[in-house]
């Protein structure tokens, strides 16, 4: 097994992990100071491996390795029965985690060492006879010893060993994030500055707020941006003082040397760019380009409609964006765009190259920046990297001189976990795995989810029968599978797929392996309910939050009549009796502010729709009877009584059942403003909730590549 190695010169930086991930102390995996006590730990990791033949701490990656290293003791009982009792607590004492019990020099580990093979291990343990001296025992003693004097001149020189100043070498390292209350895997919103010398993030802070933090590259700490309250993507400034954020829909400005906070824009929706001429690029709600003066002032509308994730180029002038998975070259002065790559994610321009995505590997190929053209091959430089499932968007940043950061994708491990109205934990459904989303059938027999492929950041379709709590893969190939939705009676399951730029409507009888096409479109589509005569599917588009309904068995949808303007709907359900629809929309108010909340309106006719918040909500349902309404608000489960006669419905005083926030890992609160997925299901009998409560199973930490030209490799299938 190869070793899952952070190759690096001789040198070490506060904050970073540098060096061979299954033989790290957990200091060193931390990111925090070493000294002598790491090498310590990596001898008795070392001789563990020597006597069993395995490593103490394995795992398929660098991410999991970690995990194990700072979560698992190693398995003792795979050492030989032979092996001597001064030699196990020997390894014992070199790899205990707190490093102040650990063994303080490598001097007395040869100490132990002399002789301990030499001594018959039966007379010891009582068990078996003793190998014979000067045999295989004898050599590993000698090369026991011989490893413990190597590690006293200087063992990690083997691991970190410095190239030649002619040939610069790939550093691959990784940052750790701050230890809150509220860890989590980071989101989709880090920053390196341009001149690649800070790295900004969004974390919670000790009080479970998401907030900017910056942290300089080689320094122990990261420091929380006060007013940052609520931000989401960061952007730098040319010169690496300010950053560029959105919060509550407005678009802000922060000195990071501690300057006051500007705020530049309303009406903000996404992550933009700063160009050197003081002009900043972003998106709104109605996926339109804006522009504004880094002096704030009025922005105006970029010529051109349904761009995504703008990011300049070096004149000023032009400038990348995405369109259904199509990255395009644009102008501030012009409504065209040139296409330049199809099948991608997100694009930027760094040191002479655009960087994309195409599914988890992030792609660099050169770029000519006079022509606006791409030129050469294209080659990776990451692999499994974090991607957002509706654009596909990869978690990374690039800086001037060669440095690259990004999140890996180790998707957060859930557990399907009962809760009853107190909060009380009741009762776990199945084993562990990587849930995204997740429907109860309305006979509360069935759960349908979907679960993140390992490999990458594709999902697929599992069902589980809730009395045996054994998940079942419904759907595979090379698509994404997503927000998948049960028929009353468990029977069928729809799903959203998709494959490139196509997105389609499925579904499967669970009996039957064969799939049926349900609706076809060009926009990615989100199931959210099946009426209870199974006759109605409702459905949203994430990218312009249009709600819909399909009768099943036809092919044309019919729009929801919402009586709203510039605002976006979201999770949605039908009522029991099929004659009222429960949604959330999220409103960008005059000022810039964003809210989600829960609104109610006739079904089919539509009209007048009654608000069950005002304050905010999310993540609607109905109660089995068509008496209540549960939602959640922030972090805590609201109920809301409903009473309908005729056309006529009144909304009951909201009360709260418990809080969920911190057995959800601060997923409510990094939730993507426009996120469909849902967060929780509710029993057939109104009195249990199932979440996907988060596992923490992977230490919080940033990907970082230093020279990452080295790391190119050739990909000519690779390209345009």
């Amino acid at each position: 097994m190869q070793a899952a190695t952070i190759t690096s010169p001789a040198m070490t930086q506060a904050g970073a992990i540098l060096g061979t991930a299954a033989y790290m102390a957990p200091e060193q995996a931390k990111g925090r100071p070493v000294d002598k006590r790491a090498d310590i730990w990596a001898f008795g990791a070392v001789l563990y491996e020597m006597l069993t033949g395995r490593r103490a701490f394995e795992g398929e990656d660098i991410a999991d390795v970690l995990s194990r290293v700072l979560q698992r003791e190693p398995d003792v009982s795979a050492l030989p029965s032979t092996t001597p009792p001064a030699v196990r607590a020997l390894i014992a004492r070199c790899l205990i985690k707190d490093p102040r019990q650990r063994l303080r020099d490598i001097g007395d580990a040869r100490l132990v060492l002399d002789g301990a093979f030499d001594t018959p291990a039966a007379a010891a343990t009582g068990e078996g006879p003793a190998p014979r001296k000067g045999g295989g025992r004898g050599r590993l003693a000698l090369a026991a010893a011989g490893l413990a004097s190597a590690v006293a001149l200087g063992f990690m020189a083997a691991t970190w060993r410095t190239p030649s100043a002619a040939e610069p070498q790939v550093i691959r390292s990784y940052v750790a994030l701050p230890e809150t209350s509220q860890a989590r895997i980071p989101g989709e919103s880090i920053a390196l500055s341009p001149d690649g010398r800070r790295l900004a993030f969004v974390y919670p802070d000790a009080s479970g707020r998401d907030v900017v933090w910056v942290r300089t590259l080689g320094s122990a700490d990261a420091q929380p941006l006060a007013g940052t309250e609520g931000a989401i993507e960061p952007f730098w400034s040319p010169d690496s003082r300010y950053l560029a954020f959105t919060a509550g829909g407005k678009l802000k400005r922060v000195d990071t040397t501690g300057g006051s906070l500007v705020t530049l824009a309303d009406k903000a929706g996404g992550p933009g760019d700063w160009g050197r001429d003081g002009v900043l690029l972003f998106h709104n709600v109605n996926v339109e380009v804006k522009r504004v003066s880094a002096d704030g002032g009025d922005a105006s509308v970029v010529p051109g409609r349904t761009r995504f994730l703008p990011s300049f180029l070096p004149d000023g002038r032009h400038y990348l964006y995405t369109s259904d998975r199509k990255a395009y070259v644009g102008a501030l002065d012009s409504a065209d765009g040139a296409l330049l790559l199809e099948g991608v994610g997100n694009a930027k321009y760094a040191d002479g190259h655009v960087f994309f995505m195409r599914d988890t590997t992030l792609y660099a190929q050169p770029f000519d920046a006079e022509r606006l053209s791409l030129t050469g091959v294209a080659a990776a430089v990451a692999e499994r990297v974090r991607t957002n499932p509706i654009n596909g968007a990869g978690v990374f940043s690039v800086s001037a001189g060669g440095v690259l950061a990004y999140v890996a994708n180790s998707a957060t491990m859930s557990r399907l976990t009962w809760f009853d109205r107190s909060g009380r934990e009741t009762g776990t459904l199945g084993d562990p795995a990587t849930f995204s989303a997740l429907h109860l059938s309305r006979n509360g027999l069935w759960v349908a989810a979907s679960l993140s492929r390992p490999s990458d950041a594709r999902r697929d379709v599992w069902v589980a029968d809730v009395r045996q709590g054994v998940l079942t893969q419904v759907t595979s190939g090379d698509a994404d599978h997503t927000d998948p939705v049960l028929s009353p009676d468990g029977s069928r399951v729809v799903f959203g797929v998709r494959r490139g730029d196509t997105s389609t409507l499925e579904a499967r009888r669970l009996a039957d392996p064969a799939v049926e096409p349900v609706l076809d479109g060009n926009a990615v589509m989100s199931p959210q309910d099946w009426s209870a005569d199974a006759r109605q599917l409702l459905f949203v588009r994430p990218a312009d939050g249009t709600l819909s309904t399909l009768p099943l068995g036809e092919r044309t949808p019919v729009p929801l009549p919402v009586r709203f303007t510039e605002r976006r709907q979201g999770r949605a359900a039908f009522s029991p009796d099929g004659r009222w629809l429960v949604y959330e929309s999220l409103l960008y108010s005059m000022s810039g502010d964003a809210q989600r909340d829960v609104y109610i309106t006739p079904f089919p006719a539509g009209g007048v729709a009654r608000p069950v918040t005002t304050a905010g909500g999310m993540n609607p349902h109905w109660g089995p009877d068509g008496r209540e309404i549960f939602y959640l608000k922030e972090s805590t489960l609201m109920r809301a009584a409903v009473s309908a006669s005729g056309a006529n419905l009144e909304i009951g005083t909201a009360t709260p059942l418990f809080d969920i926030g911190a057995r959800l890992g601060g997923l409510t609160s990094g939730r993507d403003p426009f996120s469909t997925s849902n967060l929780y299901s509710v029993s057939p009998d109104g009195q249990r909730f199932l979440f996907a409560v988060p596992l923490r199973v992977a230490p919080e930490t940033i990907s970082l590549v230093v020279n990452w030209r080295a790391a190119l490799r050739d990909t000519s299938a690779v390209g345009r």
